[in-house]
């Protein structure tokens, strides 16, 4: 079983020379991982000396882009069975919940065959090209162009939590890109005032929750820090305007007010927020914040290299 798996391995990029140390402890991490996930799968089987999985993804969203008059539709529900073979390098992909602009919905339909690599990143790739999968209740088939689905098969603590990106085009006329509402990330925070020296800690763990009806996103930032002696919180920016493009969700805003478990701290205002989700590699975050009780000094607070890799593993 864990051959299978470890052949598939053999598909990562090259790391170059300074990556290897790095590469080492993620492929250590990578190779417990998976077998974690198979014994965690909803169904494991060996028939013909074959190793398949199967796994649900459930409660992700769609955002539907129909490219020859540009009206778009979020939709909510969209689920995901993801049936591996390991020995084949092979992925089927049923689709459900999936409704088009011009409300026709789909139930569900499952994409055979296609290939799957991991990536220099970790993530299993499952693409494939020209597919025509009947849907129960459409007369004829429908035209999958390209689909993709990007799956990182991750714990978070001892909870298993992966995360995952699909990409498709429908009828050489709808673009459609998924994920999940929620996304947990990690990354390096560094804190730069007008005046000393930048602060940087790993600890700060980030969750976006998406919310398609008001087109908002609130960010929470567990175990802050942005000075040396600062007390790690617990804060939420909250209601920042986004959009999404492609395959990434784009939020910005002007002013926002942090809270603390409900609590508004006017004391530390935050201007300039932006940043970027990539449902499928990463995101990057920065604002700056004017806390009173410095006095009024300027922080810059950026992340330029979040992921969906737990600190420990991706240092």
């Amino acid at each position: 079983m864990l051959l299978h798996i470890l052949a598939l391995l053999a598909t990562f990029a090259l790391p170059k020379p300074k990556q290897i140390k790095k590469m080492k402890k993620y492929l250590n991490y990578l190779s417990s991982l998976l077998l974690g996930c198979l014994l965690f799968a909803s169904c494991n089987t060996e028939t013909n000396n074959e190793t398949i999985t199967e796994q649900t993804l459930i409660n992700a969203f769609a955002y539907v882009t129909n490219i020859a008059d540009g009206t778009s539709i979020y939709t909510g529900n969209i689920g995901y069975k993801v049936r591996i073979n390991y020995t084949k390098a092979t992925a089927d992909v049923t689709v459900a919940g999936l409704k088009l602009t011009d409300g026709t919905a789909f139930p569900q339909f499952t994409l055979a065959d296609m290939k799957v690599v991991i990536d220099n990143k970790g993530w299993l790739v499952i693409s494939g090209e020209n597919m025509h999968p009947q849907v129960s209740g459409i007369a004829s088939a429908i035209g999958i162009e390209k689909f993709q689905m990007r799956l990182y098969q991750r714990y978070i603590g001892s909870n298993y939590s992966p995360a995952f990106c699909t990409t498709m085009n429908i009828d050489h006329k709808y673009t459609i890109a998924s994920s999940y509402l929620n996304q947990y990330c990690f990354g390096t925070t560094v804190s730069t005032p007008a005046k000393g020296d930048a602060f940087e800690t790993k600890s700060t763990e980030y969750t976006f929750t998406f919310n398609i009806e008001t087109r908002c996103v609130s960010i929470k930032m567990n175990n802050a820090q942005f000075i040396e002696k600062m007390p790690a919180m617990n804060i939420e920016l909250k209601n920042i305007p986004f959009t999404i493009q492609g395959d990434k969700a784009v939020f910005s805003i002007a002013n926002l007010i942090p809270e603390q478990a409900g609590t508004p701290w006017a004391g530390f205002p935050i201007t300039d927020l932006s940043g970027t989700v990539d449902f499928g590699n990463g995101f990057d975050l920065g604002f700056t914040c004017t806390p009173a009780p410095m006095g009024g000094q300027v922080y810059k607070v950026t992340v330029a290299d979040g992921g969906f890799m737990p600190a420990e593993v991706s240092e």
